[in-house]
């Protein structure tokens, strides 16, 4: 009977939501979890809310954060403050609900 073995191989996930275009701490800040460098990984997850309300430079902001984490593969999923990524959703329903009090151009 001749045995196989298999190769394990390990992926290491870094998985981070609810942002809000959030500045990480610096890596002394030992009290939160969210700080300077980002674990690395080989697979970077943000999990929704990027953002507070969409505006183009929310996403910026936080894109610029994403992109320097130390990861092969990144992964954004938008949230409910991410609104603005679906355009159809957000000129439908989504400036009404989030951007009642601002006229239509402001929302960049």
């Amino acid at each position: 009977m001749t045995t196989h073995h298999q190769a394990t191989i390990k992926t290491r996930f870094t998985l981070i939501s609810d942002t809000h275009t959030a500045e990480l701490f610096p890596s002394t800040d030992t009290q939160h979890a969210y700080r300077d460098p980002l674990p690395a990984a080989d697979v970077l997850l943000h999990a929704g809310d990027l953002t507070n309300l969409g505006y183009i430079s929310e996403h910026e902001t936080a894109f610029k954060t994403v992109s320097r984490a130390s990861a092969e593969l990144k992964i954004v999923i938008a949230g409910n403050h991410d609104i603005t990524l679906d355009e159809a959703y957000y000129r439908r329903t989504g400036a009404k609900r989030f951007h009642w009090n601002m006229p239509e151009d402001t929302a960049e």
